[in-house]
């Protein structure tokens, strides 16, 4: 391996003086020679680079060189000082042997033109032309230095061997040890400062390293720096994409927005060869302008596993949504407006208490608000307040630390609060719950945080609460069983799901979907007669739509035919004597036989008086239909 810094000198003299000075300030074994003119220094440098040499320390026209090629490595040029410029130019009067020579100075623009206190102190006319690392250059400028009459040329060691050859006297600008001492300790700092930076991009590349996702780093105009395993993976390439463009690579990456804007790319799908990649990207900014960016590379294969994967899991422990408002059927004007409600109620923050009947699909809706939420993102935690004792629900709400009580887990248990974080929780037959978990309740609503059981710390959750019941919770806070301030809590937003029997045309639309929906289970397509719709849409249904899906499958699997019978639809939905409802008492009741004298007159009807076509459409045998004839007092073929 080279030397940390590489000096690198026109001369031998200045070698051997450089070396000197390094063992003076304790640099020797990080600090070599080495000697050469322009095309074999360049050549010198550009192998030391490779081989991991960290400053290189130049002067003059070999500094020049290497700042106008394509080395990266960092360059200390060794400055001329007011000391070197005087010493040379007197030295160079006294070469003259002129009373006040006139002395070309040949020298790059870094030198200030500001020497006329020179030329009054050392009593020489002095005339400064710029050079470059040219030797074109270097040499028009020595004809004119000649033809304006110049007496001596003072330059470097390139220019001075020029004005040598035009046979003009000429002296070689030098550097003092001063100037070397300087740039040799400046070039330590920078090997030291690079010692850093090459540490810390050590880090930072085990860092790539450890991602699977593709990762690459940009300078400012979209080239590759450095890039990692898994970048080279994602491509497809078969070795690191350094110092490719990323534009060549990824033609309908609009990178423009990040290194020009310095604005964020997030998840933008590419097409890459026969699939895709997600695609982001990430400006780095000096000084508040974009310098570069780093762009993050996923197949979009793996997207879908992990996102297949997280939901699996999830679903496995019924903390997702599974529906959304689509999946709410009704076509009446009371549930659509209880739906757009809703909708309106889910982009909210705010806590929500459903009500509704039994079977009225009060934690369907809570699922599809949950999935046009803000939340939607995150879980959806269901818990039926009714089907747990009190002590059992305080734990399985609020969690419990390692020794809690006899039987708890070890290393304890978080709660649903704390499942729910960042998402929803939902309390169903949130009247059943005690006071005592009311009054916990009560504190997490209002303070965001829970405290598990055993522990003595509060956890901060942030989950929209949803709560459920079938009761009338303002009789509940009247007859003293439910907390008044916890009510007022959870009816910030309230949704009030109308029962079956007040939606206006959803019985049959309901019972056509329900039908539709049980042919891929059970293999065949129900089809209501009127009679039978009639029957369906004339029931009281307490059970709601949860009672109407029951019906239509056990007529899915148990009817006689694709059209079943009143007997049968009767038998399904197991009619009997019930109880009247206080709030249906002025409505007229349902008479059973005179209901049944009707369909069957109009199944008469229907078929033109035939006994066997009518027997058909009832859905029973016509000695059953004789009878039934006989028992009602009707005659064949009644009009």
């Amino acid at each position: 391996m080279s030397a940390r810094i590489a000096f690198l000198t026109p001369n031998a003299a200045l070698g051997e003086r450089v070396l000197h000075i390094a063992e003076e300030l304790g640099m020797a074994h990080s600090v070599a020679v080495y000697e050469g003119h322009l095309q074999v220094v360049l050549e010198t440098a550009r192998e030391l680079e490779a081989q991991g040499t960290e400053v290189f320390v130049a002067r003059g026209t070999s500094a020049e060189a290497l700042l106008r090629s394509t080395i990266r490595t960092p360059i200390v040029e060794v400055p001329v000082t007011g000391q070197d410029l005087a010493k040379v130019l007197r030295d160079a009067k006294i070469l003259t042997g002129l009373e006040r020579p006139r002395i070309a100075l040949l020298a790059f623009a870094s030198i200030h033109r500001d020497l006329e206190v020179f030329a009054g102190l050392l009593g020489i006319s002095l005339d400064v032309y710029d050079v470059t690392s040219d030797a074109g250059v270097m040499e028009a400028q020595v004809l004119r230095a000649k033809a304006d009459g110049a007496d001596i040329i003072v330059a470097g060691s390139v220019s001075s061997s020029i004005a040598r050859n035009h046979g003009m006297l000429s002296m070689q600008l030098d550097s003092g040890d001063i100037s070397l001492r300087i740039a040799l300790q400046e070039a330590r700092k920078v090997a030291y400062a690079r010692k850093l930076e090459k540490a810390q991009a050590q880090r930072v590349q085990a860092v790539m390293e450890s991602s699977r996702d593709g990762i690459l780093v940009l300078d400012e105009h979209g080239r590759i720096l450095t890039s990692n395993h898994a970048a080279q993976r994602v491509l497809q390439l078969s070795s690191p994409p350094v110092d490719a463009f990323l534009a060549d690579l990824l033609p309908n990456a609009e990178l423009h927005t990040c290194l020009r804007d310095g604005q964020p790319i997030f998840d933008v799908l590419l097409p890459y060869g026969d699939s895709a990649l997600l695609f982001s990207a990430s400006p780095t900014k000096v000084d508040g302008r974009a310098a570069g960016a780093v762009v993050v590379l996923q197949p979009s294969g793996v997207i879908t596993a992990l996102e297949s994967k997280i939901r699996k899991s999830l679903l496995g422990k019924g903390f997702s949504s599974q529906y959304s408002f689509p999946d709410i059927l009704g076509v009446s004007p009371q549930m659509r407006k209880t739906l757009e409600l809703a909708r309106r109620m889910a982009v909210t923050s705010g806590t929500i208490l459903i009500t509704g009947e039994t079977g009225s699909g009060k934690e369907l809706l809570a699922q599809a608000i949950h999935s046009e939420s803000p939340y939607n993102q995150n879980s959806f935690v269901a818990v039926n307040c009714a089907a747990l004792p009190p002590t059992l629900l305080e734990s399985e709400l609020f969690g419990y630390e390692d020794g809690a009580f006899t039987g708890a887990r070890r290393k304890g248990k978080p709660g649903m609060f704390e499942l729910a974080h960042g998402g929803t929780i939902f309390l169903d037959e949130i009247a059943e719950m005690d006071h005592y978990g009311q009054t916990r309740l009560l504190r997490v609503l209002q303070e965001k945080c829970v405290m598990r059981l055993g522990s003595d710390r509060y956890i901060p959750v942030d989950a929209r609460v949803v709560a459920a019941t079938n009761r009338n919770l303002r009789e509940e806070v009247r007859a003293g069983r439910f907390r008044e301030d916890l009510y007022y809590r959870l009816h910030l937003f309230r949704l009030a799901i109308p029962p079956l029997r007040e939606r206006e045309g959803d019985v049959p639309y309901l019972a056509h979907c329900f039908a539709t929906a049980f042919k891929k289970k059970y293999g065949r397509q129900l089809r209501f007669s009127s009679a039978a719709m009639a029957l369906l849409q004339q029931h009281d249904w307490p059970g709601n739509v949860r009672e109407l899906s029951a019906v239509v499958e056990r007529l899915a699997l148990s009817a006689a035919s694709d059209s079943p019978s009143l007997a049968e639809v009767e038998q399904a939905m197991d009619l009997g004597p019930a109880p009247s409802r206080k709030n249906r008492d002025a409505a007229p009741r349902y008479d059973e036989k005179s209901e049944e004298r009707q369909y069957i007159i109009d199944a008469l009807e229907q078929s033109g008086g035939s006994m066997n076509k009518a027997a058909e459409l009832l859905g029973m045998h016509r000695s059953t239909l004789h009878r039934k004839l006989r028992a009602l007092g009707l005659r064949k073929g009644v009009s």
